[in-house]
């Protein structure tokens, strides 16, 4: 009898639990976003036969996780943060076109309600240590104005990994620039906004190992103090250029194959950063372990965008060291363009929160940079009333825990209609699944009337996931008679795109139009000198440098102009119309003043030498 009973509460109490959806409860989320990682710059993607260096770890971390094959981001830095920060398609929001460069006064619209911000609602205590590349021409839009507590790291698109500086500023005005941030909490644990590390205090140190630790201390010290659950977003500079790494991890990079003869080499270099990838995730999971925080954290595992073309930020050399090598290996293209190579990037998910039933599983499902939005704001429980009345993402739960099936999917990959300005195509892609349809279209631009120009293929994206030319369907004119239907559909979708759509950001004047700062002034880094002691004689010297800084504050909801570091540098680009008035007149007062100045020296008796203004940039040199 009791046997009986037994097995009949055993038997309810199983029916009972698969009929209970699993959510996670507010867990800790740690999300590693790796810069320029190409679907082929990890060994869990395609095996280790496809890559010349090992990972140990992170295969093994992969196969334990839920895994996406099919994983779309943008193309593009700037873009694909946008994308992950509002879980909103890049249009509506001006990311569709460039990555913010240094100088443009712009940021992420602040009428967007972004991760962090909706994670602080929550209730959780945020950290960024890494690349933001979302804004910094104002304080109000750096990270920790936007929804984060902490932030140490880099506002721009890319710099040295030991010096930090960067080639920043105008085109007629680009020195080297320092570009580190620091927002940490000070000695008594108050918070404090992030600043431009002035100083160079982290300047000489490998960006990566300042990250680790920095990481390593919170997860392991300072986050158990916490009275709240935390979301660490580690926007990794790996394994983006310069190939650059610790000389140990060049070393082993270059032991570790047959194709590397010289371990200072780029090609060394570049290993070694994806050997020094590994042991960085090693490092975040061990912190979860021995903080006893592993098993409420959820670890997520996704790439920004795909990998650079060969000799852009990555060794030249690579493709004779292995022939037809590819960071974006099986697909087409690379960074920058719609193609697969540009836009399908590695990712996965990885807890002990998980169901063992869904462990070790690689989904199909069409997955989007977007979706991290809705999803991690049914895990923290979200109740916020700031969410926008469009959110593009789809909420993963169900689907990661309770292994529900995902209806078919049409996404908007981009819509770039910035045809003459942005120097890559294509720009503009679809992929559009209805029944046994499924199909990706691919256009080098349409513009903001909705004309088409240069090329425009469809894929049959269960045939040929390589966009091969031969395979591309608007080559096939029988196959273009008997479904018409399928192109005009793809066509009727992208124009009501368009039809939603913002004005992007532009590399020149105005900016974005209807931003706060359409018509604002470029911005230029500020001169900072540094007090160095020489040892032998015990006197102070200035070393000269320039510093990545905000150039904008905000009185009374208007952005208003600290200070024009430009026009201080004897540079100004109030406007296209007055650079060009500048130059001309400079022109015409050196054709005038060059025979003058020339007639002066020959005969003045006592000859002088005539020397220019300018600063002495710091130059950092490190051993690698």
């Amino acid at each position: 009898m009791n046997d009986f009973r037994f097995i009949t509460i055993l038997f309810f109490t199983l029916i009972l639990r698969k009929s209970i959806s699993v959510t996670p409860n507010r867990p800790n989320i740690v999300m590693f976003f790796p810069d320029d990682m190409g679907y082929n710059d990890v060994s869990f993607t395609n095996g280790v036969d496809h890559v010349p260096f090992e990972q140990p770890f992170l295969d093994k971390l992969a196969a334990e996780s839920v895994q996406f094959s099919t994983y779309y981001s943008a193309s593009i830095c700037t873009p694909s943060r946008c994308a992950l920060m509002t879980g909103r398609y890049n249009i509506r929001t001006g990311c569709q076109s460039f990555d913010l460069l240094n100088e443009i006064p712009w940021g992420i619209g602040l009428d967007e309600y972004l991760l962090p911000m909706m994670l602080k609602d929550a209730g959780y205590y945020n950290v960024l240590y890494g690349k933001w590349h979302l804004g910094h021409y104002a304080d109000h839009y750096l990270p920790t104005a936007r929804g984060f507590d902490e932030f140490l790291g880099y506002c721009g698109g890319a710099e040295d990994h030991y010096s930090h500086f960067d080639d920043g500023g105008p085109p007629d005005y680009s020195p080297l620039v320092y570009d580190w941030w620091c927002g940490l909490p000070d000695e008594n644990g108050e918070l404090q906004p992030a600043k431009p590390d002035y100083q160079l205090k982290y300047s000489g140190r490998y960006g990566t190992l300042v990250w680790n630790e920095t990481m390593w201390d919170f997860v392991t010290h300072r986050s158990l103090n916490l009275d709240s659950p935390w979301f660490m977003f580690l926007s990794s500079q790996l394994p983006h250029g310069p190939p650059q790494a610790p000389q140990k991890y060049a070393d082993r990079g270059c032991n570790g194959t047959d194709t590397c003869g010289d371990p200072h080499s780029e090609y060394a270099n570049w290993l070694g950063m994806e050997y020094l990838l590994n042991d960085y995730i090693k490092s975040v999971i061990d912190a979860l372990r021995i903080s006893g925080q592993v098993n409420r954290t959820i670890f997520i595992f996704i790439g920004d965008h795909g990998s650079p073309a060969i000799g852009d930020f990555m060794p030249a050399n690579i493709t004779t060291q292995i022939p037809n090598y590819s960071r974006n290996y099986p697909f087409r293209g690379g960074k920058g363009i719609e193609y697969e190579g540009g836009v399908r990037c590695p990712a996965f998910i990885w807890s002990p929160l998980l169901p063992e039933n869904m462990r070790g599983q690689i989904l199909p499902d069409i997955i989007s940079v977007m979706d991290w939005f809705p999803t991690i704001a049914t895990w923290v429980k979200s109740r916020s009333n700031n969410f926008p009345a469009i959110i593009d993402g789809i909420d993963l739960t169900d689907r990661l825990f309770n292994g529900a099936k995902m209806k078919q999917r049409t996404i908007l990959i981009n819509l770039n209609t910035d045809c003459q300005e942005y120097g890559y195509v294509p720009l503009t892609a679809l992929r559009y699944q209805i029944g046994s349809i499924d199909v990706k279209l691919v256009i080098d631009c349409m513009d903001a009337d909705g004309n088409t120009e240069g090329n425009i293929s469809l894929w049959n994206m269960s045939y040929d996931q390589r966009e091969l030319d031969e395979n591309d369907l608007m080559r096939d004119k029988n196959w273009l008679k008997e479904n018409d239907k399928i192109v005009n559909t793809s066509f009727e979708i992208l124009y009501d795109y368009l039809a939603q759509s913002v004005p992007p950001m532009h590399p020149i004047l105005p900016w974005q139009e209807g931003s706060p700062c359409s018509n604002c002034f470029l911005g230029c880094p500020i001169p900072q000198t540094t007090p160095i002691l020489d040892q032998e004689d015990e006197s102070q010297t200035g070393i000269s440098y320039l510093v990545l800084t905000p150039w904008y504050k905000s009185i009374n909801g208007k952005n208003v102009l600290i200070q024009d570091w430009c026009e201080e540098n004897s540079y100004s680009n109030r406007s296209n119309t007055t650079l060009i008035i500048i130059i001309s007149f400079s022109a015409v007062v050196l054709f005038l003043l060059v025979p003058l100045f020339c007639y002066l020296v020959y005969r003045s008796k006592n000859k002088k030498n005539v020397g220019s203004a300018g600063f002495n940039l710091l130059k950092v040199e490190e051993s690698q």
